[in-house]
């Protein structure tokens, strides 16, 4: 019964240290505003990897392979989890680029619209919430409990980037005047 208790209370810790750690992360200083060449290439397709990574059909399919262990699953479950967890950063990184470049651009323009301001805020909620969430779901998978749920976190990064696109529309500004260095 206290093994049981202390496992728990060990597994609790470890969740409250990722969920700490995650926040730190997001609340880190933002990197500088992204060129419009970044923007434009700028594509979610570099995360398509993450949907089949965590794939359990891998680690059923290993199983029936001769001269299975159990430590093999083991050891790729810990790589996948390292390999997906960068792929993490590197989306927290990109969204926060994307938020920054689309924030220095309005202030660029002295724009005051209050309901893009609204909007970038609630896009920046549901994706930190996505990615809080994700490595929660990161955490206990590397026990071998569920899986993690990729979509919120796609949903979440393409919005940004839809609303990045759609600013300059959205208030009425040419073509001609987006190209100032930003999105």
């Amino acid at each position: 019964m206290m093994i049981s208790l202390t496992a728990v209370g060990l597994v609790c810790v470890g969740l409250l240290v990722v969920l700490v750690v995650s926040l730190r992360r997001l609340l880190r200083a933002s990197e500088a505003p992204v060129t419009v060449e970044w923007a434009k290439s700028f594509s979610l397709s570099a995360y398509a990897p993450m949907e089949r990574l965590l794939d359990e059909g891998d680690f059923e399919f290993l199983k029936t392979q001769p001269g299975y262990d159990r430590k093999i699953a083991k050891d790729l479950r810990a790589k996948r989890v390292r390999i997906f967890r960068a792929y993490l950063g590197m989306m927290s990184r990109d969204f926060s680029r994307l938020h920054s470049t689309l924030q220095s651009y309005l202030l660029s323009l002295e724009v005051d619209d209050p309901q893009i301001s609204a909007e970038m805020v609630r896009q920046k909620w549901l994706f930190q919430r996505a990615l809080v969430v994700a490595h929660l779901q990161l955490e206990l998978y590397s026990l071998g409990i569920g899986t993690v749920r990729c979509a919120p976190l796609m949903d979440a990064i393409r919005s940004m980037g839809n609303l990045a696109g759609d600013v300059p529309t959205l208030l009425g500004i040419p073509a001609a005047s987006q190209s100032d260095g930003y999105v």
